[in-house]
């Protein structure tokens, strides 16, 4: 009788994609997450489940003080900013949701200074918003007015933030 060979690990998706959501290129040439259907206010976009790291890299996002949920090329490094989000993070359960009711073939998008004190890299934003902040560094770097408007989608650790002095060496 022969010995049964060790089933191979699966590897756990660190970032799980929702089924009405989909990898496409974008006008400008940049790969985004695309609507592939309709999608409801609410709705679950993209589930954090990655290995936690005590630092920040290109593809994840920060849950804390030196705490950062690890993402994977296969979902989240398609997510691109705007400063008119329509998915914003939901702490409570560690998902990206639909802001609002978003139409089948739209980007879906998310507000990066409501997920990092400072970004691994800085860039300049495209959105086209009214809105638009320009350049993209990261929570810290809003003025104390842009940083209460965006206080409801904050995670807990950088509503700690909020109201501190900002000081610079």
């Amino acid at each position: 009788m022969q010995k049964a060979l060790p089933r191979a690990k699966k590897r756990k998706r660190i970032v799980a994609m929702s089924e009405e959501t989909g990898i496409a290129v974008r006008s400008d040439g940049q790969q985004g997450l695309f609507a592939k259907r309709d999608i409801a206010e609410g709705a679950v976009l993209l589930a954090y489940d990655g290995r936690v790291l005590d630092h920040f890299t290109r593809l994840s996002i920060q849950i804390d003080d030196n705490r950062h949920i690890e993402g994977t090329d296969e979902s989240n490094s398609f997510l691109n900013h705007s400063c008119d989000a329509n998915a914003y993070v939901d702490w409570n359960a560690l998902c990206l949701r639909a802001n609002r009711n978003i139409s089948r073939g739209e980007e879906i998008t998310c507000n990066y200074f409501t997920t990092d004190y400072e970004l691994h890299e800085t860039f300049l934003c495209t959105c086209g918003s009214p809105e638009c902040k320009s350049e993209i560094k990261g929570f810290w770097y809003l003025t104390a007015e842009e940083q209460r408007e965006v206080e409801p989608r904050l995670p807990p650790f950088l509503q700690r933030k909020l109201h501190l002095p900002k000081i610079i060496l």
